[in-house]
């Protein structure tokens, strides 16, 4: 789970997730955690696992990335956008460089992390206020 929209660091949200709901998880880092699900967890753990992290977004998620709201626009453009791979902030504006740039990148089929839409037809952008 990306945290880092939450304000927090994946080494963050694990210590509040030990601290506060006694779960640890199986790795964080710099903006994720990741939970592991074994043999051995059974329908209770997993629900106390999901019930904490649903706090913990509850808690923090105010000051989440799309505190405005937001709505898919089609292609590539000037915009105000969703956190995409790590060239683009929210909120921050596409340049044409940066459009080139992820054009290119999805022509060749790689992974573009942050995106809703992998295909980059559309992204998620803030809302005119």
């Amino acid at each position: 789970m990306d945290v880092q929209h939450l304000g927090m660091t994946g080494y963050k949200a694990a210590d509040w997730l030990r601290g506060r709901h006694a779960i640890a998880v199986e790795l964080a880092d710099h903006r994720r955690v990741m939970a592991a699900v074994s043999h051995a967890d059974t329908d209770a753990s997993i629900d106390r696992t999901l019930a904490a992290l649903r706090d913990m977004v509850g808690r923090f998620g105010s000051g989440g990335r799309f505190t405005r709201p937001s709505r898919p626009v089609p292609g590539l453009a000037d915009l105000r956008t969703e956190q995409v791979m790590t060239l683009v902030v929210p909120g921050e504006r596409i340049t044409a460089e940066i459009a080139d740039y992820l054009k290119t990148g999805s022509a060749q089929g790689i992974y573009v992390e942050g995106c809703a839409d992998q295909s980059l037809s559309t992204l998620r952008v803030v809302a005119d206020a």
